[in-house]
């Protein structure tokens, strides 16, 4: 140690006595300091977010319930948590996180034959945390009544329905029995418990897992029950009973048209339908017929609805077509003998014909042909300038205009010409 060091030492210790001297009036001051910005920090933080109350209505929740009973009332149900705490906190509560619970373990049991009996639940409540509530009613009445339980039969109950063609073959449950356990009153209204399937659709065999339901005599569902299982297996056979098949449709008539007409078609319109039947029908089943088309004396075409008539155990989507039976006029040959007769022959020659009358061969209308006479034909043989001798002329022929020439036989007319005497 240096001498100026050692001349500093007094002024050093000197320093250190005043400060211990001073630190009990230093020490209180801070503490004072702390609780006067605890108190500040306190009144600014309850002026920005004061402690509030609210008022929450919840379910009560009843837990301790004894073996072999349930719960079939709580009096009242629903009741007031008034709820404190800061108001930020309050604003964000959500009423289902207010939980309000009557713990009945501790009131002993029901007598070996006592259906029903009513205990005082204090009320507890749980609310989130850095909040504190409190039930408005302290306690509240439960009653119990004793579980009833009964066995039934599943029944299977289809709905919906299956496509044209196709129905249930069979129907199987995993399970047939099931134990159905509430309080004597919601047990003493099941009358039957269903496994509801939808058939909406289906055309194969199905299994699906299908919830049951206790109902009444009036089909409604009864509440308050449990039913042991809550599902069953269901397998449904399903097959198919009816085919579809495109047959053609042949249109009948009854009657006779006009004479001289004649039917030259029958048409449907469509002119095939579907028709479903069991396979060993439909398999035999080429077309289907119309009921007659009445067509007695008709000289146009007949059109009108008429149903099909179908085989047994046979249906169609389209049980009436429109048919059409076409008429036409008939058309018919005919022949009709004529005396030719000879025209332009020169004066002072005569002439005679070797064959004295030619068939002429006509076609038409028959309404026309069978009315046709000899004297509505003309032929002729022009002996314009011929010599005296024989000569082979081809007739000229003039008909009527609803008639058509067919021939004439012979072709050709042996004509002898020669002076007169």
């Amino acid at each position: 140690m240096s001498a100026g060091d050692r001349g500093r030492l007094p002024w050093r210790a000197g320093g250190l006595r005043r400060l211990a001297a001073a630190a009990p009036g230093n020490i209180a001051l801070a503490g004072l300091s702390l609780a006067m910005a605890v108190v500040l920090w306190a009144v600014v933080t309850n002026s920005e977010n004061p402690v509030e109350r609210r008022t929450v209505e919840t379910r009560v929740q009843v837990n301790g319930v004894p073996r072999d009973y349930l719960v079939a009332g709580v009096s009242p149900e629903r009741v007031l948590v008034a709820v404190t705490g800061p108001l930020r906190d309050l604003r964000e509560l959500r009423p289902e996180l207010v939980l309000a619970r009557a713990d009945i373990s501790q009131h002993g049991q029901a007598g070996e034959d006592q259906q029903e009996y009513t205990v005082d639940a204090r009320v507890e409540v749980d609310v989130p945390r850095g909040l504190r509530g409190e039930p408005v009613v302290e306690s509240v009445k439960v009653t119990l009544e004793h579980v009833e339980r009964r066995e039934f039969k599943v029944q299977v109950k289809p709905t919906g329905a299956l496509p044209q063609g196709y129905e249930v073959e069979g129907i199987i449950v995993d399970r047939t029995d099931v134990l159905v356990s509430g309080t004597r009153r919601s047990v003493g209204d099941v009358q039957a418990v269903f496994a509801d399937v939808n058939l909406d659709g289906q055309t194969v065999t199905f299994s699906r897992t299908v919830p049951l339901e206790a109902r009444d005599r009036d089909g409604r569902t009864v509440g308050n029950v449990r039913l042991e299982p809550a599902t069953v297996g269901v397998t449904v056979r399903i097959k198919r009973n009816l085919y579809t098949k495109d047959v053609v449709v042949n249109v009948r008539f009854r009657g006779r048209p006009k004479t001289g007409y004649t039917v030259t078609s029958l048409l449907a319109d469509p002119p095939v339908v579907a028709v479903v039947g069991p396979l060993t029908e439909i398999n035999q089943l080429a077309g289907v017929s119309t009921e007659p088309v009445d067509i007695e004396g008709a000289a146009a075409d007949v059109l009108r609805p008429v149903r099909l008539q179908l085989p047994p155990n046979v249906t169609t989507s389209q049980p009436t077509v429109v048919a059409q039976v076409g008429i036409r006029a008939e058309r018919a040959p005919g022949s009709v003998a004529v005396v030719p007769r000879v025209i332009n022959l020169a004066p002072g020659l005569t002439a005679q014909l070797s064959t004295p009358v030619v068939a002429v061969n006509v076609s038409g209308l028959l309404a026309d042909v069978v009315q046709i006479k000899a004297t509505d034909i003309t032929v002729v043989l022009d002996a314009a300038g011929l010599s005296p001798g024989t000569h082979r002329l081809e007739p000229r022929v003039t008909l009527p205009p609803t008639l058509q020439l067919e021939g004439v036989v012979p072709e050709r007319v042996e004509l002898t010409i020669a002076p007169a005497r």
